[in-house]
């Protein structure tokens, strides 16, 4: 397995980690040689080090884009809020998935990044789903 690079998930300790473990998915410093929990050698140059810390966006890669509390829309324009967030591996690639609710009830659901709308998106949506009906 690779190091996945600057798939930043947002956690901050007393180091910053900017990176994941391709073997046991646990958080990487920008300068580890190894990953602290299974001991895998990251592959990590003094160049990577250099090239994270002067990235020209100067914001991490794959930040997540939805925090729990948010309101988000599906591409039926059901609204939903954001009680957790994940970042997994799907076919290799860090992909970041929502779980999903309706406060006070035990609705569910599970959405992936590219699966949510804003509001603006999601009544052009329907709007557009009307139209073809």
């Amino acid at each position: 397995m690779e190091l996945l690079k600057n798939a930043y998930p947002g956690l901050k300790s007393t180091y910053e980690t900017p990176h994941i473990c391709g073997k046991c998915m646990e958080h990487i410093g920008a300068d580890w040689s190894f990953c602290p929990e299974c001991g895998t050698p990251t592959g990590l140059t003094a160049e990577d080090v250099r090239q994270y810390q002067t990235s020209s966006s100067g914001k991490p890669i794959n930040v997540v884009p939805c925090v729990p509390g948010d309101t988000v829309y599906d591409r039926r324009g059901q609204e939903w809020q954001i009680t957790a967030s994940e970042l997994l591996l799907v076919n290799g690639r860090p992909k970041w998935i929502f779980r999903c609710g309706h406060t006070g009830t035990e609705d569910y659901c599970a959405l992936y990044e590219n699966e949510i709308l804003s509001a603006e998106q999601a009544k052009a949506a329907l709007e557009a789903a009307n139209v073809g009906q």
